[in-house]
């Protein structure tokens, strides 16, 4: 479904003779924007309203691990779904103000994404319900596995805005945990909570600091145009970030090409670790899962932990082995080819969001 049609059948919602309540509602999950969820799945589409250089990366990062994933070995990843993704910029100003009446929320931007809607839970519903306590040795064991296969895939994106850290080189750090709103897992709805598939979302916000500040914050806008500007801080307006002047916040921000190299000397020690190293960086990201279910399960005893994860090793095992062969495969894709395809859709795009293919390709090249 794309934006026109969209519109169309948002349009009937808003006819004064039809009181049907529209079928989304705004989440306040997330920082890039101003986000809506299906209420059911009648229209199953997310709709995100943000900045320019946040909806094109965003489209690319999406798009990079969707083409991804479809190329690595389906006897290893056909688990894995990433939801296709539009993104749209014309009649934005028209749709916005569709969504504004009939939601009588201000809704000012400069691009929407349209995002399928999965079936699923995230990992944080899934720790939070106590669910992870009744899945089978299998399952669980498959989950750790995919968040080892995940990991990697974020490594060549320097994506750490899931489950990977910044800057590791051994030492594990026992305060770190993984963001477990970034993946959705789907269960059998037969009572069983048997593990149906795992989808990768929200693969862009956390490439927001690939930019300088002022690349950030998007565009310089028009003093007659309306528009809401999003930054790494969260959803700000103009006059927000007028209060919180550019110069002071550039100062204490490193450079997007800084980061960028930060984010490829990662990938490099991950590429090139032994396997101490890697068994290092599965303990670390094991840490930041038992972190999460710690603060995030409530129903959990604390002996209950104890006796699944802590007196157990082989679930660090399970990521390790995730990390192993996720860097084993990133040698078989020519992912240049990728990259290429996704620099032709992006002719018309700000140059902020080429950097993270440029990105992507210096990273691929170090595979070969």
């Amino acid at each position: 479904m794309n934006i026109d049609e969209l519109g169309v059948l948002l349009k009937t919602f808003s006819d004064k003779d039809n009181n049907a309540p529209i079928p989304f509602k705004r989440t306040e999950l997330g920082s890039s924007g101003t986000t809506f969820i299906p209420k059911d799945m009648s229209i199953p589409i997310v709709v995100k309203f943000q900045s320019k250089i946040q909806s094109e990366t965003e489209y690319l990062a999406n798009s990079f691990y969707r083409k991804l994933v479809k190329k690595l070995p389906r006897e290893f990843y056909g688990h894995f779904g990433v939801p296709k993704t539009e993104l749209a910029t014309n009649n934005i100003s028209k749709f916005a103000n569709l969504f504004k009446k009939l939601t009588s929320l201000e809704i000012t931007t400069e691009s929407t994404l349209l995002i399928d809607c999965k079936n699923g839970a995230t990992l944080y519903n899934v720790e939070s319900s106590h669910t992870l306590f009744s899945l089978s040795d299998e399952d669980l064991r498959k989950i750790f596995f995919s968040i080892g296969q995940i990991s990697g895939l974020d490594f060549i994106t320097g994506n750490c805005d899931r489950f990977i850290p910044k800057k590791f080189r051994g030492v594990i750090n026992p305060l770190f945990r993984i963001n477990n709103g970034n993946v959705l897992i789907k269960l059998s709805k037969d009572g069983t909570n048997t593990l149906k598939k795992i989808y990768l979302i929200d693969n862009g916000p956390g490439l927001t600091d690939f930019f300088d500040f002022d690349e950030r914050k998007g565009e310089e806008l028009d003093d007659d145009t309306n528009y809401a500007v999003y930054s790494l801080f969260g959803d700000e307006t103009q006059s927000a970030l007028e209060e919180k002047p550019p110069e002071k916040k550039k100062n204490n921000l490193m450079s997007g090409e800084e980061t960028r190299r930060e984010r490829q000397a990662d990938f490099e020690y991950f590429l090139h670790a032994d396997d101490a190293e890697l068994y290092a960086i599965a303990n670390q990201i094991y840490v930041g899962v038992l972190n999460s279910i710690e603060e995030d399960d409530k129903i959990a005893t604390k002996e209950e932990i104890e006796a699944v994860f802590k007196q157990d090793s082989s679930l660090i095992d399970e990521i390790k082995k995730g990390l192993d062969l996720t860097r084993e495969q990133l040698g078989c894709v020519n992912i240049s080819v990728i990259v290429d395809n996704l620099f032709s859709k992006a002719k018309n795009f700000h140059e902020s969001p080429k950097k993270y293919l440029n990105f992507l390709n210096a990273n691929f090249s170090l595979t070969r």
